[in-house]
């Protein structure tokens, strides 16, 4: 309609006066039309937005988000206005219907607003579609709100939705203290249960205050341990954490029944590949050593996870290690592993993992390096 409008408006700026080649006045035309189309598109905006409450159900749905779409991508003049008032249109209107629009992120950002917290409280009461998307979208228009849910949901022992608010709210002093002895107290005194999302709670919010208590939680369970509440402990006492864990890790290394390997890639990988890490990832020389010694593990699964973070953190000096792990495999392949996983398609599953590691290694691959691993793919190829 807006552009119908344009060209009744101003036919001679249509039709033979558009060439398909730029001159002076093309340009000069070019800035009249869209002027004038803009001028017409936020207009018709307006008024699609005043006839909203008027409309049923559906075409209500149809007419937000087509005004929500506009607002997002038209640079329309009065525009700050014009979301204004969209704001307070769409605040009194989400509430009252039984099936609001699932907004994309753009038009959200339209009306992002403190306006929107009742719609918002109003949907995660009721459970209705109440996704992380809202949880996020809450956290950025009232954020204390949302942490008083997150804190809430902990005095309710309800940890799963407490970890679902951690994945959006960020730690405080407050809300760092509470989760410190909520999550403490559940671990002390119920450590029978499935405590999973306090761990990875404690881990994102938790602070040295708890580092001792998560220590005595440790002390008293076989093998190495909890490998989150390791993750925790390296976060918050860094080295003196990766000391005690090294000790453990060798100690019950000697242990038939302790899956050791498998249980300090999960601490690094915990602590170091979280996608809602707020922390400084955790990589020493000593970790370092310990993966290179499982690229030699009979269980290639393991080597595999090693390979895995050596490619993410491992450093430069272990280049040779890796080039030689690949060129040993074309030789002789590793045996199969004594624990299979359904994840793992194939015995190249391990030489795929050492080769990304070389490929995705920090400052590692150059040309050089391509053309070797080229000239070695080349002679697989002719033997």
């Amino acid at each position: 309609m807006a552009f119908s409008r344009t060209r009744l408006q101003y036919p001679e700026l249509f039709g033979s006066r558009i060439q398909n080649q730029w001159t002076e006045q093309w340009e000069a035309d070019s800035k009249v039309r869209n002027k004038a189309f803009l001028q017409n598109l936020a207009e018709y905006t307006e008024k699609l937005l005043d006839a909203v409450p008027e409309k049923d159900e559906a075409a209500k749905v149809d007419s937000l988000r087509a005004v929500l779409h506009i607002l997002a991508h038209w640079p329309l003049p009065n525009k700050a206005a014009l979301r204004k008032k969209a704001i307070r249109k769409v605040a009194r209107l989400l509430p009252t219907m039984k099936k609001p629009p699932d907004l994309w992120e753009d038009e959200w950002q339209v009306i992002a607003s403190p306006a929107m917290v009742p719609y918002l409280l109003r949907t995660f009461q009721s459970h209705s579609g109440f996704e992380e998307q809202h949880q996020r979208w809450l956290y950025q228009v009232a954020p204390v709100r949302a942490q008083e849910l997150m804190i809430s949901a902990v005095q309710q022992g309800d940890w799963r939705l407490a970890l679902n608010w951690g994945h959006v709210v960020r730690p405080t002093a407050m809300l760092s203290r509470i989760i410190d002895s909520s999550a403490i107290n559940v671990l002390t005194n119920y450590a029978d249960e499935d405590n999973s999302d306090v761990e990875w709670t404690l881990l994102k919010f938790g602070t040295r205050a708890a580092a001792g208590s998560a220590r005595k939680i440790l002390a008293s369970q076989e093998c190495l341990g909890d490998p989150t509440l390791w993750a925790f402990l390296l976060k918050v006492e860094g080295s003196r954490a990766e000391q005690s864990l090294i000790r453990r890790y060798r100690k019950a290394s000697a242990s038939a029944n302790c899956r050791t390997d498998a249980a300090i890639y999960k601490v690094v990988d915990e602590i170091d590949s979280t996608e809602w890490r707020t922390w400084m990832s955790y990589w020493s020389p000593a970790l370092e050593a310990i993966f290179v010694s499982q690229l030699g593990n009979a269980d290639r699964f393991v080597a595999a996870q090693a390979a895995e973070l050596l490619g993410l953190y491992g450093s430069k000096q272990i280049e040779e290690t890796l080039w030689a792990k690949v060129e040993a495999w074309q030789g002789s392949p590793p045996p199969e592993s004594e624990h299979e996983d359904s994840s793992v398609e194939g015995p190249q599953y391990l030489e795929e993992e050492i080769i990304g590691a070389l490929l995705n290694g920090r400052g590692r691959i150059g040309r050089n390096q391509i053309d070797r691993l080229r000239l070695m793919c080349l002679r697989m190829l002719g033997s």
